[in-house]
C-alpha cells in the first residue's frame, strides 16, 4: 500500500480485515520524517511497515520511523516502470527514477509474493516470519545531515535506534529452511493439540530436538533428572494448529506450545537449548511467587531478552556485603528524584526515564503480535512494580494480576510485587547513572495481616534499566520476611498478547532458587 495520512482507526481496521482475510499486507512508512505510529495505515500492527533506505543502506532522510517500522528496503533513486510519459500521455514502456517509502515497499510485497509462489501453502504468519528471520540486522545507520549542509535532521541516531534494524534480504539457505519447514507441516499426521495429548503415554523419554513441536509440559514422575527430581516433559503434538515461526538467528523453526483448548492462544516455548525445555511462567518471562525471602535478600536477578525481544532469560549473582548491610548496585540513588509523596496513596506515578530511551517488547493490538519498541517513559507503581505502559487499575498483587492487562497494557517487572505501604513511610527514587536508569524503593513497609511491618530494615529493592543492552536487573537489599510466598518477582506482558501468552492460569511459577548463577 503506497498511501499514508495522519492516524485512522478506521484505515487501520481496514488493513486489519484484509490481514485476518489471508492477504498478506506491506504498507508504506511515510516520507516525512517522523514517528509512522502517529499516521495511518504505517501504524497497523498487523501489517508490515517498511522504511527506506539510501543505495548504501543509510536511512533515507526522509523515511518515517520508530516502533511501528518492521523493515527497511532499497527507497532511493528506484527505477521503475511509469504509467506516462514526458508528456503525461499514457505510456507501457516508459520507466521514472523516484524516491520515497512506497518505492520501498513494492520489494518486500515482492519477497512475500515469491514465498507464496514457492509455498501456496504458506499463511500469512509464515510469510512475514519468513521475511524477517531473512532480513539483515543492524546494517541499517544513520547519516550525518551536516555533512550534506543540511541542517534538518539533526536526531537520525536517535530515529534510527528507535526503529527495528532490519534490512530486507533473500536468504538461500532460510529460504531451504522455510521450504523444509512448510512441507513437513503440510506432510503431518501426528493428533492436533487437545485434552488427548496430555496423557502419559504421549511422553518420550529424551526430550525432542530445538524446533520441535510441542504441546505444554506436564512432570514426568517415572522419570527423574541427575538429583532425582521429576522431569518436565514437554508432550509431542502434529502441527496443524502449530506453525512455528523461524527463529532469526539459526533459520529453524522455533518451539511453539499449541493450546489444548480453542479459546487459547498459541504460544511460544522457552526451550533455548537441545536439552531446556523448562516451561517458564508466560512460556518465557520468569515470573513467580518467591517462597524463601531469606534466599531473595542479598541477591541480583538480571532478566536478558532473548531474540525478538518477547521472552527472557534471567541469572542471578550475589551482592556485595559491607560487613554490615547488602551493598546495592547504585549507591546514590537519594540524589533522585523521590516519587514517594505521590504514591502514598498507591497508584503509580508516570515519570520521564531518565537518559534517554529503554527498549522493550510491547504487545500487539487487537489480536496481532507484538514488536519491540522504544519508550520514553515508565510508570512507578506504589505496590512495587514498574510498567512501560499506563497503569489501568491498582490490582491486589498476586501471580494472575501480574500478567492482567488491567494492570498495564505493556511489558512491566514485579520488582516486589506485594502489599506495601508507603503511606507508613519509605521512599521511591528515580535517578540515573551513565547508561542506566534506576528505581529505588527503599525503607518502604509491608503489610501483613494485622499490622505494617516492623522488620528494621524493610524492602529496600533496586530495579536497573540498562538503557544500552535493554536487560533489567533488580537488586535485593532487605525484603521483609513476611512477604514469603506472597510477594511476586520477575517481568510480565498482560496476558491478552497472542504472540507469547497463554491464559496466567496456566502459567508453571518459576523457581528462582533453582535458577541459574552467574557465579
Amino acid at each position: 500500500m503506497s498511501l499514508g495520512s495522519v492516524y485512522s482507526e478506521s484505515s487501520n481496521i481496514m488493513v486489519q480485515s484484509l490481514v485476518g482475510a489471508g492477504v498478506f499486507v506491506a504498507v508504506a512508512a511515510g516520507n516525512s520524517d517522523q514517528d509512522a505510529c502517529t499516521t495511518s495505515p504505517a501504524s497497523e500492527d498487523s501489517a508490515m511497515t517498511v522504511g527506506a533506505t539510501n543505495a548504501d543502506d543509510s536511512k533515507a532522510l526522509y523515511s518515517n520511523w520508530g516502533g511501528c517500522v518492521d523493515i527497511f528496503a532499497p527507497g532511493t533513486a528506484i527505477t521503475s516502470a511509469y504509467p506516462v510519459d514526458a508528456g503525461k500521455q499514457p505510456c507501457d514502456t516508459c520507466t521514472a527514477t523516484l524516491g520515497g517509502t512506497s518505492m520501498a515497499t513494492p520489494f518486500v510485497a515482492a519477497v512475500a509474493a515469491l514465498v507464496r509462489e514457492a509455498y501456496p501453502q504458506a499463511t500469512t504468519g509464515e510469510v512475514r516470519a519468513y521475511i524477517d528471520a531473512a532480513a539483515l540486522t543492524g546494517s541499517v545507520f544513520a547519516l550525518d545531515p551536516s555533512a550534506l549542509g543540511i541542517t534538518d535532521n539533526t536526531d537520525e541516531v536517535d530515529n534510527v535506534e528507535a526503529t527495528a534494524n532490519k534490512m530486507l534480504s533473500v536468504d538461500a539457505e532460510l529460504w531451504g529452511a522455510a521450504k523444509l519447514q512448510l512441507n513437513n507441516a503440510a506432510a503431518a499426521a501426528t493428533p492436533e493439540c487437545g485434552d488427548d495429548a496430555y496423557t502419559q503415554e504421549d511422553w518420550d523419554v529424551s526430550c525432542p530436538q530445538i524446533g520441535a513441536v510441542v504441546c505444554g509440559a506436564r512432570t514426568d514422575e517415572d522419570h527423574v533428572d541427575a538429583q532425582g527430581a521429576p522431569l518436565l516433559r514437554p508432550v509431542r503434538t502434529g502441527t496443524l494448529t502449530c506453525e512455528p515461526p523461524l527463529d532469526p538467528t539459526t533459520g529453524e523453526p522455533t518451539c511453539v506450545c499449541a493450546p489444548s483448548r480453542p479459546s487459547l492462544p498459541v504460544a511460544r516455548s522457552c526451550a533455548t537449548s537441545e536439552l531446556d525445555f523448562t516451561y517458564l511462567p508466560s512460556c518465557g518471562l520468569p515470573s513467580g511467587t518467591i517462597d524463601s525471602v531469606s534466599w531473595l535478600e542479598g541477591k541480583r536477578l538480571t532478566f536478558t531478552p532473548r531474540a525478538g525481544g518477547d521472552t527472557y532469560s534471567v541469572v542471578a549473582e550475589a551482592l556485595e556485603f559491607d560487613g554490615s548491610a547488602y551493598v546495592l548496585p547504585h549507591t546514590s540513588y537519594a540524589k533522585g528524584k523521590n516519587y514517594a509523596k505521590k504514591l502514598r496513596k498507591g497508584g503509580a506515578a508516570k515519570v520521564s526515564i531518565p537518559g534517554g530511551k529503554f527498549k522493550a517488547y510491547a504487545p500487539g493490538k487487537k489480536g496481532a503480535g507484538g514488536k519491540v519498541k522504544s519508550f520514553k517513559k515508565f510508570y512507578v507503581g506504589a505496590q512495587g512494580f514498574v510498567a512501560l505502559d499506563k497503569v489501568k487499575k491498582s490490582l491486589k498483587p498476586g501471580l494472575e494480576s501480574h500478567f492482567h492487562p488491567k494492570r498495564s497494557a505493556g511489558f512491566s517487572v514485579s520488582a516486589l510485587y506485594s502489599e506495601l505501604d508507603l503511606s507508613k513511610g519509605g521512599d521511591v527514587y528515580v535517578s540515573e547513572e551513565g547508561s542506566k536508569a534506576y528505581v529505588t524503593y527503599s525503607q518502604v513497609p509491608a503489610v501483613a495481616e494485622s499490622k505494617v511491618s516492623d522488620y528494621a530494615g524493610q524492602n529496600t529493592v533496586q530495579v536497573e534499566f540498562d538503557l544500552k543492552s535493554h536487560a533489567i536487573s533488580v537488586s535485593y537489599k532487605s525484603v521483609v520476611p513476611l512477604l514469603a510466598g506472597r510477594a511476586v518477582v520477575g517481568v510480565a506482558l498482560p496476558k491478552s498478547d497472542p504472540a507469547a501468552f497463554i491464559a496466567s492460569a496456566d502459567f508453571a511459577e518459576y523457581n528462582f532458587e533453582s535458577a541459574p548463577n552467574s557465579a
